[in-house]
């Protein structure tokens, strides 16, 4: 595929990107009834590679020093239990079940599994609460 060699200096994911986006072009045509068949059917696309991001602690104490509520509140809950930015957006008091907030696959990123975020005690109702009193 001779768009992919354009982007030779392009990352990994890049090239993912652009092969998905290409296959994707194609597979809709297919799917309006603009061509019977599409000519990536066959084709392998690259996988993408996870980025691995990391917030320094130095880049934490400065964010918790500027950050006011509900953003501090949010950003904390977010640390202490791992959470996506989507799911502390979307995490309802229905999601919590014990000590888990529990996102079906409806809620869940990429739609496909539920998802099972465990709390700390110290976290708890108190966090979660002034999460879901701002959102």
């Amino acid at each position: 595929m001779s768009y992919l060699d354009t982007l030779e200096t392009s990352s990994q994911s890049t090239k993912a990107g652009a092969a998905r986006a290409v296959k994707r072009v194609f597979n809709w045509a297919v799917g309006e009834g603009y061509i019977q068949a599409s000519p990536l059917a066959a084709y392998r696309a690259p996988t993408s590679k996870p980025r691995d991001v990391y917030i320094t602690p130095d880049q934490w104490a400065r964010f918790i020093k500027l950050a006011e509520p509900p953003m501090l509140h949010i950003a904390q809950f977010m640390k202490e239990t791992g959470c996506r930015p989507q799911e502390a957006r979307e995490a309802k008091p229905e999601h919590l079940d014990g000590h888990s907030i529990v996102f079906g696959r409806e809620d869940s990123k990429g739609k496909r599994d539920r998802r099972v975020i465990l709390v700390r005690m110290s976290t708890g109702a108190t966090s979660m609460r002034l999460v879901w009193d701002h959102v």
